[in-house]
């Protein structure tokens, strides 16, 4: 493992939960959660569904077949909301807000596996910078707890 990303609920900035300072899952949990069909939308689907599942309750999922930033328009337009982590937050997506999810243990986290038989430069200079990332993430966490 590399590092861990907070999950942040992307709502329309019209939504009532927006502008709470933080979201719990109560908040959402009877909204259209969109996600994409491919990258992690799987992965986003099976965490939602064991996050508000519960005796007669299962999220409302909507799988769409579009990149990030589409469903990110879709979710300013009113058509659902959806999950997203703290990278996404350097963008801007104009009627889109970023809520943290209340709970601290709420992250993502990413790591990297190679083949050490792949020489491709292109590999090694990914290695380098989520190796510095991660480097640069664990000094600011330790500075923070000092």
């Amino acid at each position: 493992m590399l590092w861990d990303e907070g999950i942040y609920v992307a709502i329309p900035e019209t939504h009532a939960a927006a502008t709470l300072q933080s979201i719990k899952r109560d908040d959402v949990r009877d909204e259209t959660f969109l996600v994409t069909a491919d990258a992690a939308g799987p992965e986003i689907e099976d965490y939602l569904v064991r996050q508000l599942s519960g005796p007669g309750f299962r999220p409302r999922i909507s799988v769409q077949h579009v990149g990030r930033d589409n469903l990110l328009n879709m979710v300013a337009r009113g058509f659902g909301i959806t999950l997203t982590t703290k990278a996404t937050l350097g963008a801007v997506y104009p009627g889109v807000r970023f809520q943290p999810i209340g709970v601290s243990e709420n992250t993502v986290s990413s790591s990297v596996v190679w083949s050490e038989e792949n020489h491709n430069p292109a590999l090694k200079f990914l290695l380098e910078m989520s190796f510095d990332h991660a480097r640069r993430t664990v000094r600011l966490a330790a500075q923070r707890h000092s």
